[in-house]
Parts: structure tokens; sequence; C-alpha cells
């Protein structure tokens, strides 16, 4: 996977959930009636533990990678990635009211599918001519995931602690499900087999992420500039770990850089600091770097 891919799929959608939240958190009102500009609202942690919401994206990630053993295969890691960052992702922009999932969801017993469901159905098969033949099954695959979705258009998420926890649940099972859905392969070729279903979800799970934020219009001069900013970073920080300049790294990565063996292993250490970052850290470090450029 190109340096760049990698440093995509997690640190833009990363900035792109705090831009998303700023904008909601400027928009409402709070129960007084008042603006709310520049506060954060504070979310209970969910039950179980006080991790925060990227504290159980990485348990997670780990649950699925170690859940065969310690052999980090690539096969394993990119399993691990596309479960952990699809559902976590997928959340992290339903909190912050870009993903209307309780429009998409099929309610059983209405008069059929509603006008969102369509209109997202018909972007991810313009986006992926290839799904059409198996057009059935990707749409069963939207219906198994939705289908334990606590919420509905008559009850909608608010971001109370009640729903916090009904979301939790959610993700819990989701993930449950597709950690117990892959299985070592026995004598074959692959080092573990998961079954179509699984990935067909997870590939729609991906799908939401792609037609309510990546191509959303109102973010994507955002994006650009973001984008901008995390090549730049990753570019500068990749090039300073080649010479084992090990002073750009905090001292927790300085060992990491140091012991890596490939110049594959270093790009993904690199990739991992920067996808790590917080989005005032990313801004601060760039403005840095373009300082001492120009």
């Amino acid at each position: 996977m190109e340096p760049g891919v990698v440093i995509g799929r997690r640190a833009t959608r990363h900035l792109a959930v705090a831009q998303a939240r700023r904008d909601r958190v400027d928009r409402q009102p709070d129960r007084r009636g008042r603006g709310r500009e520049g506060q954060q609202r504070r979310r209970p942690p969910p039950q179980g533990g006080g991790q925060g919401r990227h504290d159980h994206r990485r348990a997670a990630r780990i649950e699925v990678a170690e859940n065969f053993g310690k052999d980090p295969t690539s096969r394993r890691l990119s399993w691990s990635d596309d479960v952990t960052y699809a559902i976590h992702d997928l959340l992290d922009f339903y909190r912050a009211g870009l993903i209307p999932l309780e429009q998409i969801r099929l309610i059983r017993g209405t008069l059929g599918p509603g006008v969102e469901r369509d209109a997202f159905l018909e972007r991810v098969f313009k986006r992926q001519p290839g799904w059409e033949p198996r057009r059935t099954e990707y749409e069963a695959a939207l219906d198994s995931i939705l289908d334990i979705l606590p919420f509905d258009p008559l009850h909608r998420y608010s971001g109370t602690e009640s729903d916090e926890q009904l979301l939790y649940q959610f993700s819990t099972e989701l993930i449950t499900k597709y950690v117990t859905a892959i299985t070592p392969d026995a004598g074959g070729e692959t080092l573990v087999t998961i079954p179509q279903n699984a990935r067909d979800e997870v590939d729609v799970l991906q799908e939401f992420v792609w037609a309510y934020v990546i191509h959303n219009p109102d973010l994507a001069v955002v994006q650009a500039g973001q984008r901008k900013a995390i090549r730049t970073v990753f570019t500068r920080f990749l090039g300073a770990a080649r010479h084992q300049q090990l002073h750009f790294f905090p001292v927790g990565f300085r060992g990491l850089v140091a012991r890596c063996a490939s110049d594959d292993r270093l790009v993904r250490v690199v990739a991992d600091y920067v996808a790590g970052m917080t989005e005032r850290e990313l801004i601060h470090t760039y403005r840095r770097l373009e300082a001492m450029v120009n």
C-alpha cells in the first residue's frame, strides 16, 4: 500500500471528524438557547471502562489482530484495519451528524426503502461498478448492519448517556461479529479465511465514509488543506527517519524507528506516528516545517 493511502485512510478521516464535530457544536444551541461556539460537548465513557473512542479503536484493532496469534501477517493486519476503522469512522461521523443512518435503515413493515437509502446505494454502485453483479448481496449486507442499529426515524441518536451506551453496544456487536467470522485456513494457501458475507459487510461499512464525508462538497476545501499538511509532515518525518534523525520523534517512537529492518517497516512506523497526531499537533508541526523551508 502506498504511504499516501495509509495516511489518507487514517489521518485525513480523523481530521475531518474533528472539523465536523466543531461545525455541529457551533450550530447547536445549549439547553438555555445560547450558542456554544468553541465548546466541546463532553460525552460519558462507554460502559465497561473509562477508555475514549480512540482507545477502543486501538483495543479493537489489537483484538482482531491477536485473535489468531501474534504473527503480524499482512492479511490479519489488513482485516483488523478494515474492521476497526470502518466501524469507528462510521460512528464518529454518525455522532458528528454527517451520516444519516436512521434514514438509510430499511424499516420492516413499511412501504419500502426511503429516498436516502436509494441515494446511498446509487452512490455506492456508481463508485463501485464492479459490485453491480452482486447487488443483491451488497444490499443484504447493508440490511444486516443496520438491522441491529438501535435507532430509527422515530428514535434518533441525540448524544445522551443512554444513547451512547446503545451505540457502544452496537459497535461491540459488529466487532465481535467480524472477529469471530475470520478463521484459520485449514491447509490452504492463505493463513486465514474471511467469509464472503463478512467481507461484504465491512466493504459496505467503508462506503459510508466515501459517500457522506470524503465526497462531501462542504468538506472538500478543508480536506484539501488537511491532505497537504499530512503529505508535508509525513514526507519530512519519513526523510528524517531514513537518515536516522531520531530527534524529530518523541522518545517513545525513537526506538521503533531505530529498530526498523526495512524501508516498508519504516514507512509503517512513520505513518502510525503521523496518523496518531491530533489536528492541533499536525497543523502546528506543519506550520513549523513550512517556516523552516521558507
